[in-house]
């Protein structure tokens, strides 16, 4: 997500933990859904996808129906991966600071970058809050631009470990990239064509 900070090829790799991890257990998705709402998820979740749909490196994402027939996406956030972040960040700060006394990088780097990391990791862990942000990000700018949204969000159904949204299809900004930076044309034209 820092492409000013690292080269692109390493960007590029990294990129792949947001959606390409090993999925963690269904019936760990099932007990947190379960532990949250306090009643069986079949209750609330029809067709309850056992196959995740996305796993990223905080979340698995897996879909069902509501009773009104609404698609939804169900994310889960993975188990001690609060734990994993704090290690991470230990690391990270170690190999800053000694990347600034060798100055590969400028003094002072690894404090900023450090700070707005945890910052961010730590918003990124807490789905009460992204699902409100999710829901003012998507009032405000349908007020602004028709042919911008965002999900809609099920707070009721919602909770610090588990948000529920509308599920939605689409493409990968990234995706949109590559195929602009590569002068795809085959790509350009399906997404034209979207």
């Amino acid at each position: 997500m820092r492409i000013d900070m690292l080269p692109y090829e390493y960007t590029v790799e990294l990129s792949k933990m947001l959606d390409r991890m090993v999925p963690f257990s269904v019936e760990y998705a099932i007990q947190r859904i379960e532990a949250f709402l306090g009643r069986p998820h079949e209750e609330v979740f029809h067709d309850f996808n056992r196959n995740p749909i996305g796993s990223a490196s905080v979340a698995c994402v897996f879909s069902g129906y509501l009773d009104n027939g609404a698609h939804v996406a169900i994310k889960i956030r993975r188990p001690g991966i609060g734990n994993d972040f704090v290690a991470d960040c230990a690391a990270l700060g170690l190999v800053l600071r000694a990347l600034e006394f060798f100055t590969v990088i400028r003094p002072g780097l690894a404090h900023n970058f450090l700070f707005d990391f945890r910052h961010m990791l730590l918003e990124e862990l807490d789905f009460t809050k992204e699902c409100r942000y999710t829901e003012l990000f998507r009032r405000r700018v349908e007020k602004r631009l028709s042919y911008v949204s965002a999900p809609n969000v099920y707070p009721e159904l919602s909770g610090e470990d588990v948000l529920v949204t509308e599920f939605v299809e689409g493409i990968w900004l990234r995706e949109m990239i590559n195929a602009v930076e590569r002068r795809d044309e085959d790509a350009l034209a399906r997404l034209r064509d979207q």
